[in-house]
């Protein structure tokens, strides 16, 4: 069976709109393709109680949870502290993190700065090529910076640790509106269990437009689910025009 993740993206902002998110696409792109299956993104504020227990909600559940965004220098930074509290951790200077810091910095270093290199006791560092500030793993839970540049930097280190999994996805358009083959969606969905078969419409002329995605973990049954669809979805297309 495959392992299962979460996304936390903290910010405010995100919640504003100041700021469109880019991570939480990036990371459930990059989570597919090592099998892991993304059950949910969670949007939160700054907010330490909120992290918190969002946290604790999804460690529980999920195999993995990826936490983005609140390590950075400034006082709405708080994800740090936050992970601490969700573990019943103190949040210390990690003395790795220390000296990472005062190589990078070196007499550029402040005590604003010194902040970065307080974490949960004991967290694994996840190293940051760029500025040296790190990142940590505390149990099943990632944290790294919102810079997406960053992010994407950093995430090799966390995606060696992930156990990986398979994903099988198939996809093909379908050139008629929903409400004329959700039936057979149902249909699909009783024969073939074992995948998730998903409908995603647009409108383009003023006429209907899509595409059937069929996903699951094996991939013969996708393949069979798929061929299923076709011609049952073909077969209704021919319906269509008769009428």
């Amino acid at each position: 069976m495959n392992c299962t993740a979460a996304i936390i993206i903290v910010g405010n902002e995100i919640l504003s709109g100041r700021t469109r998110d880019h991570n939480a696409w990036w990371l459930a792109t990059e989570l597919k393709k090592h099998g892991v299956v993304l059950r949910r993104i969670s949007v939160i504020p700054d907010v330490i109680g909120t992290i918190v227990a969002e946290v604790n909600t999804l460690r529980s559940q999920m195999d993995y949870v990826i936490v983005c965004g609140g390590i950075g220098p400034t006082p709405d930074d708080v994800t740090r502290q936050a992970i601490a509290a969700a573990f019943g951790l103190p949040c210390v200077p990690h003395p790795e993190a220390v000296e990472i810091l005062k190589r990078h910095y070196q007499d550029r270093l402040t005590d604003r700065r010194m902040v970065m290199a307080e974490l949960p006791k004991d967290a694994k560092l996840i190293y940051n090529p760029h500025s040296g500030a790190p990142g940590c793993q505390v149990e099943n839970v990632f944290v790294l910076p919102g810079v997406p540049e960053l992010l994407e930097q950093m995430f090799p280190q966390v995606a060696r640790m992930l156990k990986p999994g398979s994903v099988v996805e198939r996809e093909f358009p379908v050139s008629m509106g929903e409400s004329d083959f959700a039936d057979v969606m149902d249909e699909a969905l009783t024969r073939f269990p074992e995948v998730e078969v998903g409908s995603y419409p647009s409108l383009q002329d003023g006429k209907w437009r899509g595409a059937l995605v069929i996903k699951g973990s094996d991939q013969a049954k996708v393949e069979e689910a798929e061929t299923w669809l076709r011609a049952r979805l073909s077969q209704r297309a021919e319906e269509l025009k008769k009428r």
